[in-house]
């Protein structure tokens, strides 16, 4: 199916080539002639030539990948219409700018790709290359050379020493002969050289690869964009663009009208900064008075803060001498209190005292008595004896 669909797109576009792409339109769009002028068109084709041509790529299968691909119309009618058209020469000078910037990006890009072959590219010096049958050749007599050292090997372990002698010195013949075969085919070479078309790694050294890098359809590609770009360069240089009259003249009424519409843009702003200017002062008068009466609302502010002030200082100073009463009175208090405990104390030492003087009254009498009481118990017992005698 991607086989298919890619036949169909190529016969597709070899159709929009030849007979334009309005062939299946209606007679009335066939007969335009300015189909050219559409977006889908590709306008690098209609005044030269279109390298990154989806159906005619020259940039395929090589490295230069890194170019867009352009999926637009190529058709060989729509140039001949443009060809034809009495505008061509107006639109074809803009066309072949926008040409020019395109393959001068192509030609830069070449440029940076030869500065950086020319870094790869291999010096001057001695190069071997053998031919096909020569190499075949030399990687026979190198594998038997090995082999007859391998029997020289094995012959003089089984002791037969004339037989390994034998091996080694033909093995040895058989190395002389590979080196002289490469010496054949060794010569000097140039080095490896770049394109300075297309970039290309070449050896001039060989001939065929070199001419067939010369036939190739990149170097040829670049060919002929430098030589295009010569050319458009050239032409830019020495034709102006068909309008520039009318441009300039354009360009003059545009600067008058500029010019003009400068006037009036500085009356209107000379207009607009008087009219700023007095809604500037107005704006300010009225800064003023509303600063004015934030100041009176401050004072005012400050005024009843000062009346609150002196009012707490006042209530201060009352609770204070409150304070203060409540301390007297609370001292008063203390000292009738500490009266009162000093008439208990003294009356409570009267009443020591009286009870200690009965305790010493109440001591002594009974002591007293006591004493009685054994005088006249001493008294007795004296008595009793006597009697007896």
């Amino acid at each position: 199916e991607i086989v298919l669909e890619a036949a169909m797109q190529d016969a597709k576009a070899l159709l929009d080539s030849l007979m334009g792409p309005s062939r299946d339109k209606s007679l009335e769009e066939q007969k335009k002639t300015d189909r050219w002028k559409d977006k889908d068109v590709c306008k690098r084709y209609l005044v030269g030539f279109c390298p990154n041509n989806q159906q005619d790529n020259w940039f395929h299968n090589t490295r230069r990948k890194d170019v867009n691909v352009c999926c637009k119309i190529h058709s060989d009618r729509l140039r001949s219409d443009f060809e034809a058209h009495p505008d061509h020469a107006k639109y074809a000078w803009d066309y072949e700018k926008d040409f020019l910037e395109f393959l001068e990006g192509l030609v830069r890009e070449a440029d940076a790709w030869i500065s950086r072959e020319t870094g790869n590219c291999v010096g001057p010096g001695k190069v071997t290359k053998l031919p096909a049958s020569v190499k075949q050749k030399v990687a026979e007599m190198q594998e038997k050379s090995e082999q007859l050292l391998k029997e020289a090997e094995d012959l003089a372990e089984k002791g037969d020493v004339q037989a390994s002698k034998q091996a080694v010195e033909t093995s040895s013949k058989l190395k002389e002969e590979v080196k002289e075969l490469k010496e054949k085919h060794t010569y000097e070479s140039g080095g490896e050289q770049v394109c300075q078309i297309c970039g290309v790694r070449c050896n001039p050294d060989e001939p065929a690869d070199f001419k067939a890098h010369l036939d190739g359809r990149l170097h040829e590609g670049y060919t002929k964009i430098r030589a295009k770009v010569k050319e458009l360069r050239d032409k830019m240089r020495s034709t102006p663009h068909p309008d520039e009259k009318a441009r300039e003249e354009k360009a003059g009424e545009r600067e008058k009208d500029r010019g003009a519409k400068d006037r009036d843009r500085r009356r209107d702003a000379k207009d607009k900064d008087a009219d700023r200017g007095d809604e500037k002062e107005k704006e300010k008068e009225k800064d003023r008075k509303a600063k004015e009466k934030e100041r009176e609302k401050e004072k005012e502010k400050e005024k009843e803060k000062d009346k609150s002030k002196s009012k707490e200082k006042e209530k201060e100073r009352e609770r204070e001498k409150e304070k203060e009463k409540e301390k007297s009175k609370d001292k008063k208090a203390k000292e009738k209190e500490r009266e009162k405990e000093k008439d208990k104390s003294k009356k409570d030492k009267g009443r020591d005292k009286s009870r200690s003087k009965d305790r010493r009254h109440r001591s002594r009498s009974e002591r007293k008595h006591r004493s009685k009481e054994r005088r006249k118990q001493s008294s007795s017992s004296d008595s009793a004896p006597r009697k007896k005698r």
